[in-house]
């Protein structure tokens, strides 16, 4: 077998003039699988599937089938090879270690001739000892088994052994791998219903060899308590060391405020904690979530014996609040920042990439940009996915993004066998202790849905055994972690599962018999069959942690997965309806669903179009129903802000992060951003229903007891009452200018919700007007007569509105680019139509970027928004050219 040789000195300075490190990782290793037929240059980071398409053995994986047609690559044994050098002054420190941040997963590792290591978690770091072993020239091999089949192992003699871990197969739309819930591998990886079965194998985090004398400070915990006048911050230094001394010298220093601590300190089990530093209240500034102030953040350094590492905090508190509700059953749900209650508004993060080699901190960056511009304060870092990278942190902190941290466990059970057990626990150390500094981390969270699961009989063969399966999840998720994570971080919230009941499910000896309960915790609501333009068919939930509709992405972005055009037609495909991972009530496929409800709002698409045209449409639709399904919804949460129903006791809602933020590959999904990062019409919404003054409008209506009225609704994030005027205006599809209006003014509360106009349906829209011919603009103003907010109602499903009329929208003015602050590129664009026109979507080609507003209503002759791009090369005509409008009224078949 050839070798590559690794010649390393790139010696880093990583832990102070005491110690150095030598990087292992780079292009010089080789992978082969278990025959021998395939040897090829690997890279480290990396995977197997990204070595084997750069050698050219296979093509992309999210290209047409090759989710199925590529699952040989997972189903082998794959090893990988090199040699590396060190110098001969590094084999004699007293601390010389083998060090593996990720290695995915199941692993033996081999150097010079001599096994040291195994391997079965892909969240672990692995240190070991090589003092004896290490030499000037050395081979490494690392033996990386197919998860699959260690998988299947595992069940199969838990099984023998035990007893049946849920669950046992994959819905078959997902052409998924089974028994992911027996390897602490993203769970994910093998299929979920809205992505590929790709269950990797690689180095997939950096390789290197540390060498020291005293000891190596691994991570940094910071305590913060805010006192009457100062902060009383806490650190926890964790090091490591083969031999530990009992006592070192620690330097800690804070940016603007200078040395925190200087001195000896003792080591109690790998641990040093530095406690009463108290900073003046005045010599720092809080840190806030975006819309709430800025983000203010100071670097902390600290010193053990020589081995240094740099942090940066921020100062706030951080409070879930779980209280009783005068008039109400139940408890609140709500974050409180620095004593202020924030309505979480965001999405949940699924993982930035299913082949995580594929991952860039461009990537991150844009996901969390993106995060940023449309308003959100929350992103839920969901449980079958990673413990995400450091920069997804980092960019949280700089951008005021509250984390909700699930722990890697999603919905499933799993086994508590000794050896599971013990993985796991380290796996919680290990990542809890990295991440735990981070000033956005507002909640951690023991899975997802598996309370929900054990109490919703999921698996009906559990109801035989279900008082083990619940001693089991408690031996999980309170007697292991619970204790691991509170030891660590005491400062902040654990809750078991999401959704829970919060502290009532704690009362329920942590299984409660409702675990969705909309008076307590979180909620997570589906359903598919409803019409979800109907505010009313969501619930009056405290908190909303998870709740979505599918929409197809661009046709742009499809074009990405294949280069055959018989793939993108209407009626759909063989691939576009093998990459839907989703059924509705286990027997409807879900572009079946997603069919049933874009002929239930419009008509279309157009018939006389081309297939491909329709395919095109059809994209459109769906992104529309999902936009609008996801406005209504959150419209109603926040207007469920201030309001408590006075027999079920439910609202106070404080919290909506729909599902889900990004996608993995293309293909029909929950995602507002698509998998290369384009801008759904659902993200273009989630800007406008997530702005911190917001005017609602929604029909109330009801046969059985003859109501039919329209409300508006004011809802303010603002620290005090102001002054506003708002405007009720009717307009006919052919005209701009409005046929009745209503003024009036009011005052606007003080974060909250409330009702500022109850009027008659039949009466606002009298003739010459009805509800399938007009359509509502509500505003509201300042008491400068500046627009704070402005929406829209269609009082009637778009299929049955008779006057629409095609709008001749045009791109008139195309101007730029600007630089703004943040660094991007901004051109202005006027947009003119000769009659009102709903929907309209503009795209830009080629061009990454987002426009200011997208997928709006136009009633008004002209309209100015933004592009905004992060590329800096691109010119005034470059955009210009890339420029388009799909218009409604040409892409459906008029009523």
């Amino acid at each position: 077998m050839a070798l590559a040789t690794c010649v390393v000195f790139l010696t880093t300075l990583a832990v102070g003039t005491l110690g150095h490190s030598i990087s292992l990782s780079g292009p010089s290793w080789k992978v082969s699988n278990t025959n021998g037929s395939i040897s090829i240059p690997a890279k480290v980071p990396g995977g197997v599937y990204s070595d084997l398409q750069r050698a050219g053995i296979i093509s992309d994986p999210y290209y047409r089938f090759n989710d199925v047609l590529q699952r040989w690559v997972s189903n082998e044994d794959w090893t990988w090879t090199s040699t590396f050098s060190v110098p001969e002054s590094t084999l004699a420190f007293a601390n010389l270690n083998l060090v593996f941040h990720g290695i995915d997963t199941v692993a033996r590792v081999i150097l010079n001739g001599k096994e040291i290591l195994s391997t079965d978690n892909m969240f672990r770091r692995y240190r070991v000892d090589v003092r004896g072993i290490l030499k000037t020239e050395n081979e490494l091999v690392v033996k990386i088994t197919s998860p699959i089949f260690y998988a299947l192992n595992q069940f199969t003699e838990y099984y023998n052994n035990n007893y049946t871990v849920y669950p046992t197969s994959h819905p078959n739309a997902q052409h998924g791998v089974e028994h992911a819930n027996f390897v602490r591998k993203m769970q994910s990886s093998f299929s979920w219903d809205w992505g590929p079965a790709f269950p990797s194998l690689g180095i997939w985090k950096d390789v290197e060899i540390e060498y020291y004398e005293s000891v190596k400070l691994r991570d940094v915990v910071v305590g913060l308590a805010e006192r009457e006048n100062h902060w009383n911050v806490t650190l926890a230094l964790y090091v490591e060391g083969n031999q530990l001394p009992s006592e070192v010298t620690v330097k800690a220093d804070l940016e603007g405020i200078g040395q925190l601590f200087s001195g000896s300190a003792p080591i109690v089990d790998g641990k040093i904690v530095l406690t009463n530093i108290n900073i003046d209240e005045r010599k720092v500034r809080r840190w806030w979530p975006n819309g709430f102030g800025e983000q203010v953040l100071y670097k902390l350094g600290v010193d053990v014996d020589g081995s240094s590492k740099e942090v940066k905090i921020g100062f706030r508190t951080v409070k879930v609040v779980q209280s009783t509700i005068p008039g109400a059953t139940g408890l609140s749900f709500y974050f409180k920042v620095n004593g202020w209650p924030v309505y979480a508004k965001g999405s949940n993060l699924i993982p930035i990439e299913v082949l995580q080699e594929k991952v860039t901190k461009e990537k991150i960056r844009r996901i969390m940009q993106a995060t940023k511009d449309a308003n959100m304060n929350m992103l839920r870092i969901w449980g079958g996915g990673t413990y995400e990278l450091d920069e997804v942190y980092e960019a949280a902190d700089e951008m005021g993004i509250l984390i909700w941290q699930d722990m890697m466990f999603a919905c499933a059970l799993y086994p508590t066998n000794k050896e599971f057990l013990d993985t796991v626990s380290e796996e919680l150390r290990q990542n809890v202790r990295r991440i735990q500094h981070h000033t956005s981390i507002a909640l951690w969270a023991g899975n997802n849905e598996n309370e929900m699961a054990i109490s919703g009989m999921w698996w009906p063969e559990t109801l035989f055994d279900i008082t083990r399966y619940k001693n089991d999840y408690r031996t999980l998720y309170v007697h292991t972690m619970k204790p691991i994570i509170e030891e660590i971080d005491p400062w902040r919230t654990y809750i078991i599962s999401s959704p829970s009941n919060g502290l009532e499910t704690d009362k329920e000896n942590f299984v409660a018999s409702d675990p969705n309960s909309s008076l307590y915790g979180d909620v997570h609501f589906y359903n598919y069959l409803i019409d979800s333009w109907n505010p009313s068919n969501f619930p009056s939930a405290r908190f909303v942690s998870e709740f979505g509709f599918q929409s197809f992405p661009s046709l742009r972005t499809w074009k990405q997965a294949t280069d055959t055009d018989e793939d993108l037609v209407f009626p759909l495909s063989e691939l576009v309806n093998h990459r839907q991972h989703h059924t509705v009530v286990l027997i409807i496929p879900g572009n079946a669903n997603l069919e049933r409800k874009v002929y239930s709002k419009f008509n279309g698409p157009k018939v006389n179009l081309s297939s491909t045209d329709q395919f095109g449409v059809f994209c459109y639709l769906t992104q529309i129903n999902q936009a609008m399904s996801i406005k209504t919804a959150v419209e109603k949460f926040r207007r469920d802000r201030s309001t408590v129903k006075p027999k079920s006791g439910e609202g106070n809602n404080m919290g909506a992060l729909y599902w889900q933020l990004n996608d993995v590959w293309q293909a029909p999904t929950w995602a507002s951003l698509e998998y290369d990062g384009t801008w759904k019409m659902l993200h273009n919404y989630a800007k406008n229903f997530f702005e911190p003054v917001l005017i609602t409008a929604h029909r109330e209506s009801s046969l059985w007891s003859n109501k039919d009225i329209i409300e508006v609704w004011l809802i303010s994030e603002l620290e005090a009452p102001e002054k506003v005027n708002v405007t009720v205006e009717v307009f006919s599809f052919d005209s701009f200018k409005p046929i009745r209006s209503i003024l009036q003014e009011k005052t606007l509360c003080s974060d909250c919700s409330m009702l500022s106009n109850t009027l008659n349906t039949e009466d606002l829209f009298a003739e010459p007007c009805s509800t399938d011919r007009c359509f509502l603009i509500v505003s509201m103003f300042d008491k400068k007569k500046q627009l704070i907010s402005e929406n829209w109602l269609l009082a009637e499903a778009p299929k049955k509105i008779k006057t629409l009329i095609d709008a001749d929208i045009k791109v008139t003015s195309v101007d730029g680019p600007k630089l703004r602050s943040d660094g991007r590129n901004e051109f202005e664009i006027v947009v003119e139509a000769s009659a009102p026109a709903p929907f309209t979507w503009l795209e830009a080609g080629s061009v990454a970027g987002h426009f200011s507003d997208n997928g709006f209503f136009l009633h008004a002759p002209k309209k100015f928004l933004n592009f905004i791009t992060s590329d800096g090369s691109i010119t005034q005509d470059q955009l210009t050219g890339e420029l388009s409008v799909i218009q409604y009224s040409r892409s459906v078949d008029l009523a």
